[in-house]
């Protein structure tokens, strides 16, 4: 059964394809029920096209499908700034981890070395943690050793 043309409002038209031969649009129906759809010219003719065409114009669908694909390329944008943003707050917390672990460590906790424990705060990167926290717990090592020998 055809949907009389009065019953529904044809919305946001703008072209599917870079040949324009398909046009996706929205048709508003009565019951306010809404429907995305693809709609293409046939040889047969397509009274949903010729529709299209009754209240827009090619200049209208270009400008929509231009508005389409600047909102979808800002959307494209956003989503890889927060995906960066995202990134970095796991890199930071990872390294944060890192840090509160290496401090936790009875070696490097209870070492004296303040020049290497501040190296140790000021690490960048987890690699960095993992390198001035071995040299404080190997060297903290060394100093209780030779205390415990000398006892």
């Amino acid at each position: 059964m055809l949907i009389e043309q009065t019953e529904r409002e044809i919305l946001d038209p703008y072209w599917g394809n870079n040949l324009k031969t398909q046009i996706i649009c929205k048709f508003k129906f009565a019951n306010g029920g809404i429907a995305t759809a693809a709609v293409s010219k046939t040889e047969e003719g397509n009274p949903d096209w010729d529709a299209i065409f009754e209240k827009f114009t090619i200049e209208q669908i270009d400008e929509n499908t231009t508005d389409k694909i600047k909102s979808r390329d800002e959307i494209v944008l956003k989503n890889q700034i927060d995906d960066q943003k995202r990134i970095e707050n796991m890199r930071r917390e990872s390294l944060f981890l890192a840090k509160t672990d290496a401090f936790e460590l009875d070696l490097v906790r209870t070492s004296k070395n303040t020049a290497l424990k501040s190296k140790l705060r000021k690490a960048a990167t987890p690699l960095e943690v993992m390198i001035f926290a071995t040299m404080i717990a190997i060297e903290n090592y060394q100093q209780i050793t030779a205390q415990q020998n000398e006892q």
